[in-house]
């Protein structure tokens, strides 16, 4: 949409928000970063009843670094954010239906490489699309709507136990289809897309791997919506840095600017290491030393 032509998403930088679009200078930091830091918090605030609900967001960052094979310092550890992004990445926490975070609707989305591996994962509903855009892909696909992130997580779950199913490929696996991928043609990948997706979801149904109250909320006859996302493809010769090691190494002190968007990777301009793209999720995730400026 026009939308990620303007502008790539949101970040939280200095207790504010800061936009990436085409143009945005971004300097990477000669000093390499201390440590990990904590995500912080976000207080979600919810009223009213499905489907119609109102949201109040309010993001705290934190610089704080989290105990070894944590992500969040003790602070923020249970709180409900924590508590939900932690059910995200292992399912181990109980599910509170006080919780905000496990009340909100939920989506369950696949990404496409150009291979045989289809990647299934959850988002939750106020975030929608933009989950789609911190991630290397080259379509994107909603296949179901769950009252909850509880339900779309047993369906991802379900799901990826498909031959051709994973829940967590490599950026390094991703972004080596995504290369090889390149010779074809968007027409023929929208195909092999359709029938890689209609094959899953005929296996699902075939085979009971989805318990019967799951099963209703999946799209019956009707079409899904297939995305692809990007803006500022033409870069030729581009050099794809994949580890956030090598690219805190490689372009440490460099000044570069943000030419475009493409497939889960920022496309930059840089100074002394010319044109390269990075994982946008890298950025995301707060592993990157850099400082954003305005365009």
């Amino acid at each position: 949409s026009d939308v990620y032509k303007r502008q790539l998403a949101e970040i939280l930088g200095g207790g504010g928000w800061a936009f990436i679009s085409r143009g945005t200078r971004i300097v990477f930091c000669t000093e390499p970063l201390r440590h990990r830091v904590c995500p912080g918090s976000v207080e979600l605030s919810v009223s009213g009843e499905p489907p119609l609900l109102n949201l109040s967001v309010l993001r705290k960052g934190c610089s704080s670094k989290p105990p070894p094979n944590t992500v969040f310092c003790p602070r923020h550890f249970n709180t409900d954010y924590g508590n939900y992004i932690r059910y995200i990445f292992s399912g181990r926490v109980q599910v509170n239906r006080s919780n905000p975070f496990f009340r909100l609707p939920a989506f369950l989305y696949t990404v496409y490489y150009g291979s045989e591996l289809i990647k299934i994962g959850t988002v939750i509903s106020f975030k929608g699309s933009r989950r789609l855009l911190e991630q290397p892909g080259l379509l994107y696909s909603f296949i179901l709507a769950a009252p909850s992130i509880a339900e779309a997580r047993k369906a991802e779950v379900a799901l990826s136990s498909l031959p051709g199913v994973s829940q967590a490929p490599s950026a390094k696996e991703r972004f080596s289809y995504l290369t090889r991928a390149s010779h074809r043609s968007i027409e023929e990948h929208l195909r092999a897309f359709a029938c890689r997706l209609a094959t899953v979801l005929r296996r699902a149904r075939s085979t009971g791997i989805l318990k019967e109250e799951l099963k209703r909320w999946f799209t019956q006859d009707k079409p899904l919506t297939v995305m692809n996302i990007d803006w500022g493809m033409d870069t030729p010769n581009i050099r794809i840095l994949i580890r956030s090691s090598d690219i805190n190494k490689i372009l440490s002190g460099d000044s570069c600017v943000v030419e475009g968007y493409a497939h889960g990777a920022l496309l930059l301009n840089c100074a002394s290491a010319g044109s390269v793209a990075v994982p946008y999720e890298l950025l995301r995730d707060r592993v990157l030393c850099l400082e954003l400026l305005k365009s």
